[in-house]
């Protein structure tokens, strides 16, 4: 029971710490497996855009890439093609959304996805990351 409690208490942390408002719902990022930092490269960015290089292996071809800021804000998502290089990377090159811009010394939440956030809309407003990782800008 004490460990239930705990895993509560826990998943409702990781959920409050990233959420942002999708389409008027509020969408909270349900954070899962964290991967190690030396799987994603940030190769250079930009205000309007961010370049990566990424190093995880997906049975999908198609994930969709959620770049959240601290507050939760959708900065940059899409999908992006999976398919690895022979080095057993992929680049990703994210935009940032009107309104934003990526900055030095800001942290980001890289959440990869199997669905389109207004797609869980209709039964839940949390998105569950498949993986995610967290990324600063130098």
């Amino acid at each position: 029971m004490r460990l239930k409690k705990t895993a509560l208490v826990f998943l409702a942390l990781s959920i409050a710490g990233c959420s942002t408002v999708y389409k008027g719902q509020k969408i909270n990022l349900s954070q899962q497996q964290s991967i190690p930092p030396e799987f994603v490269t940030i190769d250079s960015y930009t205000a309007e855009e961010m370049n990566l290089t990424i190093r995880v292996t997906f049975n999908q071809k198609h994930v969709y890439h959620i770049l959240a800021d601290e507050a939760g804000n959708f900065v940059a998502e899409g999908w992006y093609p999976t398919s690895r290089d022979e080095t057993g990377r992929y680049p990703v090159t994210l935009k940032a959304k009107e309104g934003y811009a990526f900055s030095a010394g800001q942290k980001y939440l890289l959440c990869f996805g199997f669905h389109h956030p207004e797609e869980i809309l209709y039964r839940s407003n949390n998105y569950q990351c498949q993986a995610n990782i967290w990324l600063t800008l130098q």
